[in-house]
């Protein structure tokens, strides 16, 4: 099992769900990200950037962002980004062990998420519900 629950942080340039983040940011905010990796690791700056601006195109041309073996060698992932009606960009991803998800089954998988993605984003219900919470997080 992978050791994530709800609120994991793992390193955006490492997941599909962070690649497809960063390709759906605007211009500001993508040089705000590129800015902070470069303070935070001048040395890995270059390979981290060239691997956003990738995965930008990647985005702009399949719709959805894919890492194979990048985050954990024996798994891969496809993700999505929406920006939901109150103006906020989110991402999330579909993913798993190399074994389930294999590196061919990524295009139908992303096609399928990057549908989903807009039906989501379509739904346009974000702030109509209330509040409801979930395992580990307290409402507000």
């Amino acid at each position: 099992a992978l050791p994530l629950d709800i609120g994991s942080r793992i390193p955006m340039e490492t997941t599909s769900m962070g690649h497809a983040y960063f390709a759906a940011a605007g211009p500001v905010e993508q040089d705000s990200i590129l800015e902070q990796f470069k303070t935070h690791d001048p040395s890995r700056f270059k390979e981290v950037e060239r691997t956003l601006r990738g995965a930008e195109k990647e985005y702009a041309d399949k719709g959805y962002c894919t890492a194979v073996g990048i985050w954990e060698d024996d798994v891969n992932a496809v993700g999505v980004a929406v920006t939901l009606s109150n103006d906020v960009l989110a991402a999330f991803n579909c993913g798993g062990p190399s074994s389930r998800i294999t590196e061919d089954s990524l295009p139908d998988l992303g096609a399928r998420l990057a549908d989903l993605a807009q039906h989501f984003q379509t739904a346009d219900w974000v702030g109509q519900l209330p509040p409801r919470p979930y395992r580990g997080v307290q409402p507000t």
